[in-house]
């Protein structure tokens, strides 16, 4: 088990965090990858640029999360 600011996560959880972060990376990627080419900087691509930029941040730091947890024995 690993403390992570007062918190006891199992290595179990350790992986969902981690491939939650890795389904986030993928989702968001694919969306980029998909949009972009388009080059509509309309309200659409600007308002989801911005919710997946935050995501994609959140999903960094729970990645860290997990990968900490992961690597800790």
């Amino acid at each position: 088990m690993v403390t992570v600011v007062g918190m006891t996560l199992s290595r179990r959880s350790g992986w969902f965090l981690l491939l939650f972060a890795v389904w986030n990376a993928y989702v968001w990627g694919t969306f980029v990858y998909n949009v972009y080419p388009d080059h509509h900087f309309d309200g659409f691509f600007l308002i989801h640029l911005a919710i997946g930029s935050f995501t994609v941040l959140l999903g960094v730091g729970v990645g860290l999360i997990g990968w900490r947890r992961v690597r800790h024995r």
